[in-house]
């Protein structure tokens, strides 16, 4: 590791199914306020994003130091099976200077092992509507917030019955 001169390239790689925007620069930014960690990121002057790429220009000195950033980033509908990022950072002439390509992922909010059990599984009868108790048991990968002050569909979740019932 060493220190490298304007013009570096950082690139980010998700794992299948995340994806930055096409111009990520607005979701970029300095995160070290926000940890333990005493650098600023350095200047940035491009952000490209291809699906689940993110090619970041560094336009100032980057001393070896330790930093902390954020990049928005769309989130796919479950947990990727392979779930594990890269960054390859390259100097201004492209070479690879870093590297980390095994940055374990993180969980997202998904509901697994949803079963139901109904306690009584018989017909309606003809005008009558068979009512039946059904209990809904699964887990939660994340938490869910308890009050809606926390998030705004905080502490709400919905069971929705197939057409018919």
């Amino acid at each position: 590791t060493s220190d490298l001169e304007p013009g570096a390239t950082m690139v980010i790689s998700a794992p299948v199914g995340f994806q930055f925007q096409q111009d990520c620069r607005m979701d970029l930014g300095d995160a070290s306020g926000t940890t333990n960690l005493q650098s600023l990121f350095p200047a940035v002057s491009s952000c490209t994003g291809n699906l689940e790429t993110a090619t970041i220009e560094i336009s100032s000195f980057w001393e070896m130091e330790f930093y902390g950033f954020y990049i928005v980033v769309g989130n796919p509908s479950v947990t990727p099976g392979s779930n594990h990022w890269s960054i390859i950072i390259y100097d201004n002439g492209d070479a690879v200077r870093m590297a980390e390509a095994w940055i374990r992922g993180f969980s997202l909010q998904e509901i697994l092992y949803a079963t139901m059990v109904p306690f009584n599984p018989a017909n309606a009868i003809a005008g009558e509507a068979a009512q039946n108790q059904v209990i809904v048991s699964f887990q939660l990968t994340t938490r869910l917030p308890r009050y809606q002050s926390q998030d705004e569909l905080g502490a709400t979740i919905i069971v929705k019955a197939p057409f018919g019932f």
